[in-house]
């Protein structure tokens, strides 16, 4: 009988998270996230409402991390 393959998945926790879990989760301040934000650095989810919270998409994020597309580091 053989032995069971193995295969690991790296995947997101949570397809999404707020902005203060993402600082939470990075060591990057808040402030510095806006900012990849408003520079379309950090891809967000469309929000449902005007005032709805942006929602930071963690799958794209690590896609872009493992393409080499991204690197994860404050902006003054």
């Amino acid at each position: 009988m053989k032995d069971p393959q193995i295969i690991n998945i790296t995947c997101a926790p949570t397809p999404f998270v707020t902005q203060p879990k993402f600082a939470e989760m990075t060591g990057i301040p808040e402030s510095s996230i806006e900012k990849m934000i408003k520079n379309s650095v950090l891809p967000t989810i469309p929000k449902d409402h005007v005032k709805g919270r942006v929602l930071i998409d963690m799958v794209e994020t690590y896609r872009r991390i493992e393409a080499g597309q991204l690197v994860l580091v404050p902006l003054k």
